[in-house]
């Protein structure tokens, strides 16, 4: 019971600080004013462009606040105090949650219709589909187009211009009852750029077969590894570093954090990570420490059930500007209550390290190293064209050197990119260590790469 009291007096006290220094969520439109604020939540085309923030025709569309008049209310988890999805119900299409993602991807396809945008999203919730991964194979086929790398030849009659309605509800449809073009691409965009040839190929941005989030990877070093890193491609968990207070200016409607809860942020980073630059989203400095601590904190989050926000409930604020208490304690506390089991932050975060390490085995096993942790060479070959960050490319030499500490930090080989013996021993894992040896995947060993 003192517990509960505790939770709802710092829920109100968070309540209270919200209207301060958090979004004033308007209607409707709050999705679109966080991307501005994180202000890489979204690019233009298949990365055609950064800029997406002042393009005249996607900021009136958000403006004229368009779906405004058909917000419903928010709805969450069952309990949640915070519920933050925003519901919607169109005519002819239904109701749906349009939340982050569905708000971000129509810029992938050149798309200011948000209507019809929304009922794509409608129609992959009831086929069962990403709508995100829809969208950016889409991107990558309009963009093929454009360059005439492929035609309405190899898409069944269907001229994939940019912006194109068409295009994208149909691509959705063949590929759920796996008719035409889309008996081959319902087995992901990499076999289907198989089929057309290298140059699609090459205009395919992903990781692991999964097409890519859209963050602004040359602009964040930390984000980048942490997708490089991650067990999956188009990992949440992985590029989850957005939680992290990040060094940029609030747009527009956000007013941002708090002058000294930024320099509580600072302060906490020096002392939690050695240097401040672990929260300054162009720098590479501090990135593996400070990405392993939000990678294993999201790890923590997925076990116990909780989502990345509530499990630390005195940390507010729109990711990009967040500011409060980081500890995990609170979790603990409520694990032990639920369970009778002692348990605090630093016993969490051993569970944490166990379960990255066990899904690092899993896919060492069947074939990753060091030299597959890895995004496209396009995010070090072509800059940002535009925007603030125009210019900005990751640069290849720090990317690795980041590896090589994300490595070590871990306790696994930097040359090879396996787990070391003695790191699975010490976490319990010496089942793992075992079978790992059988198969000869246990560092320190060099392999041979193929290229």
């Amino acid at each position: 019971m003192e517990l509960n009291r505790q939770l709802v007096k710092s829920l109100q006290d968070i309540k209270k600080r919200q209207g301060i220094s958090s979004i004033e969520r308007a209607e409707g439109k709050d999705a679109y004013l966080q991307g501005f604020l994180v202000g890489d939540a979204g690019v233009v085309g298949n990365y055609e462009s950064h800029d997406w923030r002042n393009r005249s025709d996607i900021k009136q569309r958000y403006e004229e606040n368009y779906l405004g008049e058909y917000f419903v209310k928010y709805v969450g988890c069952f309990g949640c105090p915070f519920p933050c999805q925003p519901l919607y119900s169109l005519p002819d299409t239904g109701a749906n949650v349009w939340r982050c993602y569905p708000t971000y991807w129509p810029w992938k396809l050149w798309m200011t219709d948000l209507a019809s945008a929304f009922k794509v999203h409608r129609q992959c919730s009831d086929l069962g589909m990403d709508s995100k991964e829809i969208a950016t194979t889409v991107s990558w086929l309009m963009h093929l187009y454009d360059e005439g790398i492929i035609s309405k030849k190899e898409l069944d009659g269907i001229a994939f211009e940019k912006a194109s309605n068409e295009a994208l509800f149909e691509t959705t449809r063949k590929i759920a009852y796996r008719e035409g073009f889309g008996d081959i691409l319902a087995n992901g965009p990499v076999a289907f750029a198989k089929k057309l040839g290298p140059k699609a190929m090459e205009y395919l941005y992903l990781n692991q077969g999964m097409t890519l989030r859209t963050f602004e990877y040359r602009a964040e070093p930390g984000t980048a590894l942490g997708e490089a890193i991650s067990s999956r491609g188009n990992s949440l968990r992985a590029t989850t570093y957005h939680v992290v207070l990040w060094d940029k200016p609030a747009k527009d409607e956000y007013e941002g954090a708090d002058p000294q809860e930024s320099a509580d942020s600072y302060t906490w980073s020096m002392k939690k990570f050695g240097t401040e630059k672990a929260i300054v989203a162009t720098a590479y400095e501090g990135k593996p420490v400070a990405l392993i601590y939000e990678m294993n904190g999201a790890a923590i989050a997925d076990s116990l059930g909780y989502c990345a926000s509530m499990i630390r409930p005195n940390r507010v604020g729109a990711p990009g500007s967040q500011f409060g208490d980081v500890s995990y304690e609170s979790a603990a506390e409520r694990f032990t209550a639920a369970t009778g089991i002692p348990m605090n932050e630093k016993k969490l975060f051993e569970y944490g390290e166990r379960v990255c390490n066990i899904e690092r085995a899993i896919i060492v096993r069947d074939g990753r190293t060091r030299a597959t942790d890895a995004i496209p060479a396009f995010f070090f070959k072509v800059p940002v064209s535009d925007g603030d960050q125009a210019g900005r490319m990751l640069d290849k030499a720090k990317f690795e050197k980041m590896k090589d500490e994300y490595y070590s930090l871990r306790g696994w080989d930097p040359e090879s990119g396996y787990q070391k013996e003695s790191t699975l021993k010490k976490l319990g894992m010496g089942d793992v260590s075992k079978q790992l040896k059988k198969l000869k995947k246990l560092g320190p060993v060099k392999i041979k790469e193929d290229g």
